[in-house]
């Protein structure tokens, strides 16, 4: 059977990824998909189960494989979400500056029939401090964090600079 490959994300860096293997999908993207999780769970875990949930919100023709993903930026024990405004991205900054943070990705593929999870992690440090940032450092940290959600993590550590 020849399989259809859907992306369940409206992310254009998952969605350039999955376009440089030069396989045909389609992004079907359904909304108020809840991304929600239980306490208790590790840094590790949040993203499988969330991405796991929202392969459980689509209804697969025996035909289709569906791909699923979700991505956290995670320091001591608190998720980061990305940052809504200015304010945000400088107290984000303040937070990790220095420090070396994680970003957990975990993707699901589904069938109607079957699901196989995977997690990648990769260590990110960010270099000297919001001061040393100023205004367009404080702004690319909003698209850097959207640019992490696209890495192909393979445990390494990378040194990211404003």
């Amino acid at each position: 059977m020849e399989y259809k490959l859907i992306l369940a994300s409206n992310s254009p860096r998952r969605r350039e990824l999955l376009g440089g293997l030069d396989i045909p999908f389609e992004v079907r993207v359904l909304r108020g998909i809840d991304e929600s999780y239980p306490e208790g769970l590790s840094g590790e875990e949040i993203p499988q189960y969330i991405s796991r949930e929202k392969a459980h919100a689509y209804s697969l023709q025996p035909d289709e494989v569906l791909i699923t993903a979700d991505t956290i930026v995670y320091l001591d024990g608190r998720v980061y979400g990305k940052p809504a405004d200015e304010a945000e991205a400088c107290q984000m900054l303040r937070e990790l500056s220095g420090r070396t943070h994680q970003v957990i990705t975990g993707v699901t593929l589904t069938t109607a029939d079957e699901q196989l999870g995977e997690l990648q992690r990769v260590g990110i440090h960010v270099g000297g401090t919001p001061a040393t940032h100023g205004r367009e450092g404080i702004l690319g940290l909003v698209e850097a964090v959207d640019v992490r959600l696209g890495l192909d993590a393979r445990g390494i550590v990378l040194e990211l600079r404003f």
